[in-house]
């Protein structure tokens, strides 16, 4: 039993600044927690890094958001409340126009750990610490908090702590290619009435590829001399970085199709092989030229997926510093490891559940694991009950019940669109016509997209 339960705040150690542990960090200071949080980034250093992957937040996701005061870019971005859907496999394309529950937008990621970690820092409970963290100072740390949390992405060195259990069920690998642009001709969404302008997000789904147009809050980055002025100074005032509403397109490509064509030999970082030998890319080296992946994006959109797509990209322009090529490859790893003092500690987020960003998931991931993780730390805490790996265990267990295995609803459903040999490709492919000939079918489909629970009895028919 914990008896200082009611004697003494409880202490939270959060190391990153993901969206997923900066959700808990934020849900937990909200509870009262003394949280301490450990970046190896300053504020401006954040903002002045190079683009990450942006995820869309989907109707569900901004409520949380919302709710915990984190949605701070809610007049920012267009109002888009419906997808727009082209299942193309090279013979007749088909398309789907379902409506969203709610508006969803999508927010630079550089945005987010800025701001997220500026307002934690500004709470009473909240201390920042500019520090990297590896296994040897967690193993000390630990010993003083209630809870330690950690986040990251698959590049975060602290990933190997959490050993490898399993592929993401019905992903798949992808090669991102990114651009944030100004100048969209956004579609309007006609499945509302009455309620003002509202658009529509679009997406392509190939063969070999999925491409995705989406509403951005987007920035330029600062210069590395803004970087070094204002990062001894930062904790006294936060930092005016104009916002930009634009559109963030996305290529997603299954790495070796025909759709992964960036030049092998610009491709100096690696991440693994494809079978014919040829290298895949880690992330967008400094080697590629501002504009090129861009320029790369339009060539692709242009000749190999749509020419109205390609038309309508040709009168955008591209925002500087919002390039990325990426590799993702979804994966599942124990989310609960132990210190060499045998203390627990609990990976969220991209450290431990790769989301393949076909499904529109990631954002959704991230916010409700912090969420979930927070509500029954909290609960657990004041039940007086101890927080242990069995605990860590079953709240993991209860996310990936309520959430997790849920995630890659939508790559399974493009994957078996276009894969005859797929056990579910004959009830996707009846899916796909009922619910375009059936408007009540569009918005419970549109509902799965927001919560992908409610999108495999759509699948099984």
């Amino acid at each position: 039993m914990n008896n200082n339960a009611h004697q003494r705040p409880p202490s939270a150690l959060i190391v990153g600044t993901g969206r997923s542990v900066l959700t808990a960090a934020t849900a937990l200071a909200r509870h009262g927690w003394r949280v301490d949080v450990m970046s190896r980034l300053t504020i401006p250093e954040i903002l002045g890094s190079a683009a990450g992957l942006t995820q869309i937040s989907l109707p569900t996701t901004r409520q949380w958001e919302q709710h915990l005061g984190l949605d701070l870019w809610a007049h920012d971005a267009p109002p888009v409340t419906a997808v727009r859907l082209v299942l193309d496999d090279g013979t007749e394309p088909v398309e789907i126009m379902a409506p969203l529950p709610g508006e969803a937008t999508a927010i630079d990621s550089r945005l987010i750990g800025a701001r997220w970690l500026e307002m934690l820092d500004d709470e009473n409970r909240s201390t920042l610490h500019i520090s990297t963290c590896h296994g040897q100072e967690l193993d000390i740390l630990a010993e003083r908090f209630d809870a330690t949390v950690v986040g990251g992405g698959e590049r975060n060195p602290m990933r190997s702590m959490f050993p490898v259990v399993g592929a993401a069920s019905g992903a798949s690998d992808r090669v991102v290619l990114q651009a944030h642009i100004q100048g969209w001709d956004w579609l309007g969404d006609t499945t509302w009435t009455g309620r003002g302008e509202h658009w529509a997000m679009e997406m392509w789904s190939l063969p070999g590829a999925e491409v995705m147009v989406m509403p951005v809050v987007s920035m330029v980055p600062l210069s590395p001399e803004r970087v070094s002025a204002l990062s001894s100074a930062y904790i006294e005032r936060a930092i005016a970085v104009p916002t930009i509403a634009g559109a963030c397109v996305q290529v997603l490509a299954r790495p070796g199709g025909p759709l992964d064509t960036l030049p092998v030999e610009r491709r100096p970082h690696y991440a693994g092989a494809n079978p014919d030998g040829t290298r895949l890319p880690d992330r967008v080296p400094a080697t590629y030229p501002p504009g090129a992946i861009w320029q790369h994006i339009q060539h692709l959109a242009a000749e190999r997926v749509d020419a109205d797509l390609g038309e309508r990209l040709a009168e955008c322009t591209l925002i500087p510093g919002s390039e990325l090529l990426e590799r993702v490859q979804p994966q599942v790893r124990d989310a609960v490891t132990l210190t060499g003092r045998g203390r627990p500690v609990v990976g969220i987020g991209g450290i431990t559940r790769t989301t393949e960003p076909a499904s529109g998931q990631g954002a959704a991931a991230s916010t409700l694991a912090g969420v979930n993780l927070a509500e029954l730390l909290h609960r657990q805490w004041l039940s007086g009950e101890p927080l242990d790996e069995r605990f860590y265990r079953e709240a993991m267990a209860t996310y990936d019940q309520d959430h997790g295995h849920h995630t890659a609803g939508f790559g399974a459903m493009v994957n078996a669109y276009h894969n005859d040999h797929d056990p579910y490709h004959a009830k996707v492919r009846a899916m796909v016509d009922a619910v375009r000939s059936n408007p009540e079918l569009a918005t419970l489909w549109g509902q799965g997209l927001d919560q992908p629970d409610r999108m495999a009895p759509l699948m099984a028919g």
